[in-house]
């Protein structure tokens, strides 16, 4: 991003290059596909756990803090297991779209970057989690300070640096609105009020007839 930020502030050459999105994409690509490879090693986890609880009628185990052996119903088990599954595919499902939305906004930077078309197609979706994500951050960051301060202060910056790119993001949004979408100017704007008054007639208005 520091590298997009100096080409824009160039003015010496004409064009504007996309290096540092071009690095940005890279890097959210390769974490898409290591995040789709955890999904799909999660799913098999499940669906192996399933089938190995579904033909056991109870599961033994034994707890530690009282020293006794208990057995539980492996069906309660796998109804467990169900439903911590889908509590983390609608985690990894959010992720997986903050991700693929962070991708298309990168394309169509660069898009109006290379051929100067503007582009106000910035997803809210995209803004809002993010800023989500950095006050979380921002306030994780705040409690690790008195147990490690070298993480707190990176947790800040991190945090920090997701809220000021979901407000840029929205600036730029905004931007890019009135560029479309300029705000239309009067054509007679110094034209005088209207007054109700009939127009007259050429030579003066006429007297009554003698």
């Amino acid at each position: 991003m520091w590298l997009f930020y100096t080409t824009c502030r160039n003015t010496q050459s004409g064009n504007v290059s996309t290096v540092g999105l071009t690095i940005c994409k890279v890097i959210t690509v390769i974490n898409l596909v290591l995040l789709c490879c955890v999904v799909l090693f999660l799913v098999a986890m499940v669906m192996i756990f399933i089938i190995a609880f579904a033909g056991m009628g109870e599961i033994n185990y034994y707890s530690y803090s009282d020293g006794y052996y208990g057995a539980t119903s492996a069906a309660f088990v796998i109804t467990l297991l169900v439903i911590v599954s889908l509590i983390v595919a609608a985690v990894l499902a959010l992720v997986i779209a903050y991700t693929v939305s962070i991708l298309r906004v990168i394309n169509r930077i660069k898009g109006s970057a290379l051929n100067g078309a503007p582009d106000n197609r910035i997803s809210r979706f995209l803004t809002g989690f993010m800023m989500v994500i950095g006050v979380l951050t921002c306030l994780g960051g705040l409690f690790s300070l008195i147990a490690s301060p070298v993480a707190g202060i990176a947790s800040l910056a991190s945090g920090v640096c997701c809220v000021l790119m979901s407000l840029l993001l929205g600036e730029y949004r905004a931007k890019m609105t009135m560029l479309l979408y300029p705000p239309v100017q009067p054509m007679y704007s110094n034209m005088p009020p209207y007054t109700n008054v009939p127009p007259q007639q050429p030579g003066g208005p006429q007297g009554p007839n003698p």
